[in-house]
């Protein structure tokens, strides 16, 4: 609904929680709190109408990258169909020794295939901060410096580098404000509860966070398929901590249709 502080002047500031929250400057239209509150769009009318901040869909409101490394060379003559491999989530939850290497990246380096990692992961946060979202889940995990930060992922690229992949586009961002997000039904949350509105079942603070993290991964991606102006035949999504037993079926050779979704076994629902 376009300028967000003129839309709650109209409606009226009672109806959005915390509506004093928008940015000024670089940050005006932008929206959200990086805190122990959480902000809930204003429903301004009885069909579940909500004032938009204007920038809303854009991912410099939320984060701020703090470096960027790209290491390996771009491959433009080559005919090989390619891979990309995302790993997206928070630092302290990437393994140092994660088998994402030997069990994902080296056999499709393997089978012929030009692959890509990008790991799009956020700074470390530290166990201290209870106000923080799921602050329980990071209480045994290691908190590093920056300069550990660093060291760790560089270990990794290396690693990858050694076993075939032909580029690693890593990068480090801080979470500077959490998105707003929009009231439902069916959540018992207030103000996040909505009128008549059916959006989501439930409105946990994790879950547009979820969102947020693939967003940022998928504008690496994207953002270098535009720059090399080549598109990846295939991509493998998975988490920062997430933990391979056996090697993964690799594309061109166990998987031959790009157009259709594979999951793991026990995300059969």
């Amino acid at each position: 609904l376009g300028d967000v502080q003129a839309a709650v002047a109209r409606y009226g500031q009672g109806k959005m929680r915390y509506a004093g929250l928008w940015g000024s400057g670089r940050e005006a239209g932008c929206l959200g709190e990086l805190g122990a509150r959480q902000v809930f769009l204003a429903e301004t009318a009885a069909n579940g109408s909500t004032v938009v901040p204007r920038r809303a869909r854009d991912l410099e409101c939320y984060t701020r990258v703090k470096w960027r490394t790209s290491r390996g060379r771009a491959r433009t003559g080559d005919k090989k169909a390619r891979l990309a491999i995302t790993v997206n989530g928070e630092v302290q939850r990437l393994d140092p020794n994660t088998t994402i290497v030997n069990f994902v990246a080296a056999p499709c380096a393997r089978a012929g295939l030009e692959v890509v990692v990008f790991m799009t992961l956020q700074s470390r946060r530290p166990a201290t901060t209870s106000n923080s979202w799921h602050a329980h889940r990071f209480r045994n995990l290691p908190e590093y410096t920056d300069d550990e930060e660093r060291r760790i992922l560089e270990t990794i690229a290396s690693r990858l580098l050694a076993v075939g992949v032909a580029r690693v586009e890593t990068t480090v961002y801080d979470l500077v404000r959490r998105p707003p997000q929009m009231p439902s039904k069916y959540s018992g949350a207030n103000p996040g509860k909505a009128r008549n509105a059916v959006r989501f079942q439930l409105v946990w603070p994790s879950y547009v966070l979820h969102l947020l993290v693939h967003a940022v991964v998928w504008r690496d991606v994207l953002a270098d398929e535009k720059r090399t102006g080549r598109r990846f035949d295939f991509v493998y999504k998975m988490r920062a901590d997430a933990g391979w037993l056996a090697e993964a079926p690799v594309p061109t050779r166990d998987i031959d249709d790009p157009t259709v979704v594979h999951v793991k076994e026990c995300l059969a629902w």
